[in-house]
């Protein structure tokens, strides 16, 4: 489940587009991947290859600060 991640609010308005309860609504294939890339350039290189950051491990522990010493 997206909402288990504390590092893909990025991704929420793709997500929320994709399963709008109302078929007609959603975007087609080509407007989803247009919405996805341009949400995906809003955001930093780093952040798109880091791991998934499940919530309960806080952020100390998986956000931002645990980084490798070396």
């Amino acid at each position: 489940r997206l909402q288990s991640y504390s590092n893909l609010e990025f991704m929420n308005p793709l997500i929320t587009s994709l399963v709008n309860p109302e078929p007609g609504q959603r975007p087609t294939m080509e407007q989803g991947v247009a919405q996805f890339q341009k949400l995906v350039s809003n955001v930093p290189s780093w952040r798109l290859r880091s791991r998934l950051i499940p919530r309960e491990e806080g952020f100390l522990l998986g956000g931002a600060t645990a980084k490798p010493l070396h």
